[in-house]
């Protein structure tokens, strides 16, 4: 898939019940990055940064090596922290971000809010309308 455009992906459960908006993304000729954990990702963000379109990540996440499990409150808001320090980083900040969880929280909402981000329940949403909300928010 060279030239394709680039997603990166990160969630823990990558090739569990994202699955088919992974498959949609690819079937539509996007190449999906995957990572399942703060690690891989930076490892593929730095890799690719110039590459990749957007980010779709998940709020629920493993804490990993350098995130404070308290501030991550176990890792129920790990997505956050990660998405925050994303856009601190100059060289990543005009990526745009996706927020896509099953976790229906105000708090999330919020700060997606706040931060200009898409925020999107995977419960609620089918791959098909999924493909479309990637076009509409890629750089």
């Amino acid at each position: 898939m060279e030239g394709s455009e680039m997603i990166l992906w990160v969630d823990d459960d990558i090739y569990g019940s994202v699955r088919p908006f992974i498959e949609e993304l690819e079937l539509s000729g996007k190449r999906v990055i995957k990572a399942q954990n703060p690690e891989e990702m930076w490892d593929k963000l730095k890799e690719y940064y110039k590459d990749i379109k957007i980010i779709v990540m998940d709020v629920l996440l493993p804490v990993g090596k350098d995130i404070d499990p308290d501030e991550a409150q176990m890792g129920l808001i790990t997505g956050l922290l990660l998405l925050d320090k994303i856009l601190k980083k100059s060289a990543y900040s005009d990526i745009p971000l996706i927020i896509f969880t099953i976790l229906n929280d105000q708090v999330v909402h919020e700060w997606a809010k706040q931060h200009h981000v898409k925020y999107v329940l995977k419960q609620e949403t089918l791959p098909s309308e999924f493909l479309v909300l990637v076009e509409e928010n890629k750089k």
